[in-house]
């Protein structure tokens, strides 16, 4: 069985469309949904609340349960588009992109490693290794459970996503590569746009939709809000 899961823990406005847009995809790959939508304080304890390690917590808990075998995990500021294709069709360990603004594992990641996790040999990885970006991430069970998840759980950018990198390095996971189209950050050219105050042209939302399967919101609440503006041009993402 297949699972896509999110994290949207927090009052997010453009969690409504992204999340519309996964449960509309999940229908069409035969997978099950699940929005996980808090951080008991409890369960939290050990990452210090902060929610960005939410998904840590979680897979320890799915790499205990056999019904799953493989899971999509999706940031909660992206737009899957109904071009997408079965992503669960494609073989490998790990399925992910590269970063787009950090492609390598360059020096801020490698001292990352080094401060927090002396003994890595991550530490001294290679300069053009490929750095994964963690808005599409899917695993089979297997890898999950290969994966060292134990701490410290540090509190400095960038959390969790060089956590993986680093963990999914050390077990030796077979990463097969997808485009920048299935996790698309650059959208309108553009990473981090300033706000305007004007709104997209209609031409620019239909022509991105339509080279690219996955739009990920990445940066501050102007560029989230935008998610919400390609839907509603796009119809939710799904029609």
């Amino acid at each position: 069985m297949r699972l896509i899961v999110t994290f949207a823990i927090g009052d997010m406005p453009w969690v409504g469309p992204s999340v519309e847009s996964m449960r509309e995809y999940a229908s069409k790959v035969g997978a099950d949904f699940h929005e996980v939508k808090w951080f008991p304080e409890e369960s939290g304890k050990p990452y210090n609340n902060l929610p960005v390690w939410a998904w840590v917590d979680f897979m320890k808990r799915f790499r205990e349960q056999d019904y799953y075998k493989e899971v999509l995990v999706l940031d909660c500021d992206v737009l899957v588009l109904p071009s997408c294709p079965n992503l669960f069709d494609i073989e490998g360990d790990l399925i992910c992109s590269r970063d787009q603004a950090w492609p390598t594992k360059d020096d801020r990641y490698r001292e990352w490693v080094a401060k927090f996790f002396p003994e890595s040999a991550e530490k001294a990885c290679g300069v053009e290794d490929p750095y994964l970006n963690a808005g599409i991430l899917l695993f089979r069970l297997e890898a999950i459970r290969s994966l060292n998840l134990d701490p410290p759980y540090p509190d400095e950018w960038c959390w969790e996503q060089d956590f993986l990198n680093m963990r999914t390095a050390e077990a030796g996971i077979e990463i097969t590569w997808v485009g920048e189209e299935y996790n698309q950050r650059n959208i309108d050219e553009c990473q981090w746009p300033e706000t305007t105050g004007e709104s997209l042209k209609k031409s620019t939302i239909l022509e991105t939709a339509a080279n690219n399967h996955i739009l990920h919101f990445v940066g501050w609440r102007n560029n989230k809000d935008r998610l919400i503006e390609y839907a509603n041009i796009l119809g939710g993402g799904h029609n």
